[in-house]
């Protein structure tokens, strides 16, 4: 039984390209490592953290270092280890022995190396931001798809990088720094006009980000335009510590002052020691260990290799980016000759249908502190969501687009640039009023900001977390107040038009994800004790007007009407009152509407099975075991086969690592075993009988379930909660 996470530790031999980088990372800070060996061995540390947002908005890269050893003490036959219990990457030669990581509790990179024969030891910067990059140059640029299409109109450009010798003479400096930043152009273009700090809030001007690297054996060398640490003489032994710091600075030299200080008396023995217990409570806390067949064990690892990834990136200030996390790793030519490591398809932008995978799955796998970035940020974007709702349509509530920016702003072209004229246009036609979206992709998409109130209240319950309840609460609150302000009603109920149905059908009336998402919300509201009062009166007024599912005969439908009939995206609404809103799903098979959700999913138009579709979710959440292992399986075994580390999909509807098929995945793989709810725990409710399993989940309790399922029979079973015991169903 492979019931301990070193069974599924990465082994390979040198990685030597981009494409077989090995991934490290400490939830802040980042790094994807790989080595090329001929007559010297050059380590290339392509470096990043969450919140590196430049002046454009994009998420760039730290930078990309590199350490050169002559001579070379690597070939190709050299083991490469990561051993995941203790995020330690160790790669072995006859010759030599290197390790590395990025410290649990510090953002620094920790570099070892001990050779059995003299080395001569170089550390630089590959500056491949040594000059601006314009907006002009960007305007076509996937990556700057937050801005494109409005060069013309302004003059913000990203400034060059600096890499110098520090101030202190025992280091080597780096650092990115933004000056300007696109934010005033972009608020006001779009008809925002308070002046309050918490509406009109820049996260971007001021922010600095690099590196600090400082050495015993290498010491600082000027040469040229060039500066770097070296020997002075061959050495055996070498340590090298990488610091990393984002923050908004006064000035770059008080940022450099700050992270010299960081570097001051750190403990690399005593901070192992920590930074190791950390990463073995992360793998202990929560866990699944499937055996028995190949598939078993295939999903073990796909889970395992995500929780990794989501631990590697899951701490920063700012929720995890969907289109590749902080490790998009490929080369890429920005202007004719001139390659960048910044390039990321879809750019800087969150998109709600994206990032919300990421989050489900650490709810139900109890990662509850990697939640925190995602509502720290929601939080933060409630004034202006709300100063937005009241300056484009007169009402309270918050509107928060389905694609935002890390201020809360619309991608540019999503909204609509106003042109020379001062008028904002769509396929010619004047956008005379400022809530009026260009983007007919995400004009009437609301669903989100349900979706977001309703992981939030959940994560909650699951976290039994008093700051994240508040929070919930005040995002719910102000979310259930923009659709009971916004909408009509027609005899008495609500009438949602305009609406899309998520962004396939784009025109209609009465979509379902919307009344599941305002069904489940309410309901989860009212559920709980003590609910402030003001909650409690607009969950009432909600339920009072809400309508009933769209269906037909046999199956639920996309919504009540269509007005345009032309699907446009490749999503299954129908299928929302299953996942994300748990409405009509194993939790009570004698719902009147549990078949006709069956049905629906049965006849959904799309099969996909990858990035964000949901699939294996609402598969497993209807106890549908042979579809929910096949999709899974399948989902499983896409991988982006251009690299070779575990766990790397992509790059399907958005990038590589794409962080919504294997989050998507994970959320499966777990439903198939457990689901849990106020008045229910479902176990093995769509658990393959030939897969062993060994794991501990959290319930909606805040209370854990431990189990081992061998062999056809339960053979453990244990509650930390006597209620979650009395409660629960076995369905083998």
């Amino acid at each position: 039984m492979k019931n301990n996470i070193s069974h599924y530790d990465y082994r390979a031999q040198l990685p030597d390209s981009y494409f077989k980088f090995i991934p490290l990372g400490n939830g802040r800070t980042g790094a994807s490592v790989w080595v090329t060996a001929q007559d010297t061995t050059d380590i290339h540390l392509l470096l990043s953290a969450t919140d590196n947002f430049s002046e454009l908005g994009r998420l760039l890269k730290t930078c990309k270092a590199y350490i050169s050893i002559t001579p070379s003490v690597f070939n190709g036959n050299s083991e490469t280890h990561l051993d995941l219990k203790k995020a330690l990457l160790t790669i072995k030669s006859d010759k030599a022995e290197m390790r590395m990581y990025i410290d649990a509790n510090y953002d620094v990179l920790c570099f070892s190396l001990k050779s059995d024969i003299p080395v001569s030891i170089k550390y630089g910067i590959d500056n491949y931001r040594d000059k601006p990059l314009s907006s002009h140059d960007m305007e076509e640029d996937f990556s700057n798809y937050i801005l494109s299409g409005t060069a013309r109109f302004h003059n913000i450009s990203e400034s060059a990088d600096c890499v110098k010798v520090s101030e202190n003479k025992k280091g080597l400096t780096q650092y990115h720094r933004n000056d300007v930043s696109f934010f005033e152009y972009a608020y006001f273009a779009q008809n925002l006009y308070s002046e309050d700090k918490d509406v009109y809030r820049d996260p971007y001007i001021g922010l600095t980000f690099g590196t600090y690297a400082v050495s015993e054996e290498l010491r600082p060398v000027n040469k040229g335009k060039s500066s770097f640490l070296e020997t002075e003489k061959p050495v055996c032994d070498c340590n090298i510590r990488i610091w990393s710091l984002t923050e908004k600075a006064d000035s770059a030299d008080a940022w450099e002052k700050k992270i010299i200080d960081l570097a001051k008396s750190f403990d690399c023995g005593k901070s192992f020691k920590c930074h190791v217990t950390d990463w073995e409570d992360y793998w202990n806390r929560y866990y699944i260990y499937a055996y028995g067949t190949e598939d078993a064990v295939l999903l073990t690892r796909a889970w395992i290799y995500q929780k990794y990834f989501n631990g590697c990136a899951g701490k920063g200030p700012v929720p995890i980016k969907f289109n590749g996390s902080i490790f998009v790793t490929y080369p890429h030519e920005v202007t004719p000759g001139r390659i960048t490591w910044d390039y990321r398809r879809w750019g800087g932008a969150f998109w709600m249908q994206n990032t919300r995978h990421i989050y489900w799955n650490m709810l139900l796998s109890g990662d509850f502190s990697g939640m925190e970035p995602l509502y720290n940020l929601l939080h933060q974007l409630i004034p202006i969501s709300k100063h937005r709702t009241f300056a484009y349509y007169g009402h309270n509530g918050i509107l928060l687009p389905e694609t935002f920016t890390l201020c809360g702003l619309y991608c540019m072209s999503n909204y609509g640039i106003p042109q020379e004229d001062g008028k904002r246009y769509a396929k010619g036609t004047w956008l005379h009023q400022p809530g009026q979206i260009a983007n007919h992709y995400i004009r009437w998409y609301y669903t989100s900001m349900l979706e977001l109130a309703y992981i939030m209240l959940l994560g909650a319950r699951y976290s039994d977390n008093e700051k994240y309840l508040n929070i919930a609460y005040e995002f719910s609150k102000e979310t259930l107040i923009f659709y009971y302000e916004h909408f009509d009603t027609l005899d008495g109920k609500i009438l949602l038009k305009p609406i899309s149905s998520l962004e396939t059908y784009q025109d209609c009336f009465n979509d379902l994800p919307n009344i599941a998402g305002l069904d489940a919300l309410t309901e989860e509201l009212l559920s709980g004790d003590n609910l402030p009062s003001d909650i409690f009166d607009i969950c009432k007024k909600i339920r009072d007007i809400l309508v009933d599912y769209p269906k037909d005969d046999n199956k639920l439908l996309p919504c009540q009407i269509l007005i345009d009939k032309k699907r446009r995206n490749c999503e299954n609404p129908e299928l929302y009152s299953v996942f994300p809103f748990y409405v009509h799903t194993y939790f009570n098979k004698e719902h009147p509407l549990f078949k006709y959700a069956v049905n629906a999913f049965y006849q959904r138009n799309e099969k996909a099975g990858k990035g964000w579709s949901q699939d294996c979710i609402q598969a497993a959440l209807l106890g549908l075991t042979d579809q929910a292992k096949d999709i899974l399986v399948k989902q499983a075994k896409m991988t982006d086969e251009r690299y070779s580390f575990t766990g790397i999909y992509g790059p399907n509807y958005d990038e590589t690592p794409d962080q919504d098929h294997a989050n998507g995945l994970s959320i499966g793989f777990m439903h198939t075993l457990v689901a849990s709810s106020k008045d229910k725990n479902v176990l093995f409710g769509a658990w393959p009988e030939d897969w062993n399993v060994s794991f501990r989940l959290p319930l909606y309790s805040s209370k854990p379930v431990t189990a081992v399922y061998q062999n056809g029979k339960v053979v453990t079973l244990e509650f930390e909660d006597e209620q979650d015991r009395i409660k629960a169903e076995v369905h083998i």
